[in-house]
């Protein structure tokens, strides 16, 4: 029976003038045909940790490695695909659970504690000395990030509201402001995106990353206004485009 592929095949020297067994031949044969059926039936196994393949054609195929630390695969180089590769969700959306209450004041970082829909939980935290943090975790490249409020009630007198996001440089890298007149009575939305480059990652959770972004809000014109509840109300995404 062949060692292959299981462990590499022990064979005894031979010298001049031994008696060449038919197990010494036999050997041989089923070690070669175990690796030809191998390579031939694509069962073989490429376990080195430095190989070169000139040309790879891969069918179903899975690869694995330690994230977000290092890379499964890395291509370098220009690559071409016949259809686009699918790729991980990698997506996180909060929103504020309790209405809130925001005076007239300089931005403030709003928190969120609860999660709508997320697909990777090294994205997002939700103890509330970090819940403002929204965070890529495996892979770099570009995402957007989209944060919204709405403003409920009746201002009590005329005042503008603002949105921005805020990167961990705290560069802002959307803002939306608009007026509120008093006079318009009923609440409305605000809504605010912007798009950030990752090319490195720190590899850390929510709590201690040096890579995130967080959704801001402020107001002027001395009228408390409240922020609503809600998912479709208040809330704060990103995904990876």
């Amino acid at each position: 029976m062949a060692s292959y592929p299981t462990t590499p095949k022990t064979f005894t020297s031979k010298n001049t003038g031994d008696v060449i067994q038919a197990t010494h031949v036999n050997d041989l044969q089923d070690e070669v045909n175990a690796i030809e059926t191998g390579l031939l039936q694509g069962s073989a196994p490429l376990n080195s940790s430095n190989s070169t393949v000139a040309h790879l054609s891969a069918g179903t195929s899975t690869f694995s490695g330690a994230v977000p630390m290092a890379a499964a695969l890395q291509v370098t180089g220009q690559s071409s695909f016949t259809t686009r590769p699918l790729m991980p969700a990698e997506l996180a959306r909060v929103y504020l659970d309790t209405v809130k209450d925001m005076a007239s004041s300089v931005a403030s970082t709003v928190a969120f504690l609860s999660v709508a829909s997320i697909y990777n939980a090294n994205m997002f935290s939700t103890v509330a000395a970090h819940a403002h943090k929204l965070c890529p975790a495996f892979s770099t490249g570009w995402y957007r990030f989209v944060g919204q409020f709405y403003i409920r009630g009746v201002a009590s007198a005329d005042v503008f509201v603002q949105a921005d996001i805020q990167d961990s440089s705290n560069k802002i890298i959307g803002a939306v402001r608009h007026f509120y007149p008093i006079a318009m009575g009923a609440g409305f939305g605000i809504q605010v995106e912007g798009m950030k480059l990752y090319d490195t990652l720190d590899g850390l959770a929510p709590a201690n990353t040096t890579h995130y972004c967080k959704l801001r809000y402020g107001s002027g014109g001395g009228s408390t206004v409240s922020l609503s509840t809600g998912s479709s109300n208040c809330s704060f995404t990103m995904y990876k485009v």
